[in-house]
Parts: C-alpha cells; structure tokens; sequence
C-alpha cells in the first residue's frame, strides 16, 4: 500500500529536493550560483505534489513534465557547480571534497531523474512491456523481383513479349 505509484513519486520529488537544499552546506560562492536552482526545485516539487493528489489524471503527466524539466536544469547546474570547483579547488589547492559534493549529488539526482522518466513514459504511452499483436503478425514482404510472367518490356513505346 505505502509502494504505490503515488507515494513512490511524491517522495522521490521529496528526495530531490532535499538534495538540492543540502547544496546550502557548500561553501559560500557555490550557493549564490544555486538558489535559483534550490527556487525552481521547490516549485517543481510543489507542482508535482499538485500534479499527484489534485490534478485530474488526463493532467498528472503534464506536472510530471515540469518536474522533469526543472529537476534536468538541477542535476546540470549541480553538475556545472561540481566541475567548476574542481578547476578552483586544483588551482588553489583546498580539500576537492567542497568539488565533489556536487558531482555526487548530481549522481544520485540522475538516477531519481530516471525512475521519474520511466514512470513519465508509462504513464503517457501506455505500459512498455504491451505488445502490439500488429507487429507480431505481419504479413510476409511482396517479393523485390517480380516473376517474369507477370513482365513486360517496353521497347521505344511497344509492348514485347
């Protein structure tokens, strides 16, 4: 009851977002270039939160959209903050570990991120394992050449046979 498919998306957003919120514990310059990433996540999750409990279920798959729209530009901002202070980091010479938080971060997102797609897809395109019986009975090809009863040659307008 508790693994449905409702409450399994509701707290990976719930994941998600406490992910981008722990960016916080990063140092100082890293964080002004992460609250708008933190922002949209936020409202991300509150839209999928809507999208899940409220909205009509013609309509979930559009908040799910959004979700994994604004949850790409988290992973990829948290990703870009992650190489960017490698490139500090080896230059000034601190601890890397500030450099790769973000990269593990980013890691953990993209697996989320998946799970999110796959239900997406389900949840869109019917389920994927569904086979389709049209292409599993298809008729044999028509024949590349045709048999020479059925041939007719054409010399400069006539008909030979």
């Amino acid at each position: 009851m508790w693994l449905n498919k409702r409450n399994t998306q509701m707290a990976i957003g719930l994941v998600v977002l406490g992910i981008a919120m722990t960016t916080l514990s990063l140092p100082y310059c890293y964080n002004e270039d992460l609250q708008l990433m933190r922002e949209l996540q936020f409202v991300a999750t509150l839209g999928l939160a809507f999208g899940i409990f409220k909205a009509h279920s013609k309509h979930t798959d559009k908040f799910l959209l959004l979700w994994l729209a604004i949850t790409a530009f988290c992973l990829l901002s948290m990703l870009n903050v992650g190489f960017i202070g490698c490139k500090h980091y080896e230059l000034v010479g601190r601890s890397i570990i500030w450099a790769l938080l973000p990269c593990s971060f980013a890691a953990g997102v993209a697996y989320l991120w998946n799970i999110m797609y796959n239900d997406y897809v389900e949840l869109k395109f019917g389920d994927a394992y569904q086979v389709d019986e049209a292409a599993v009975n298809q008729e044999q090809p028509p024949p590349k050449y045709p048999n020479t009863e059925n041939l007719t040659i054409l010399v400069h307008g006539q008909r030979m046979k």
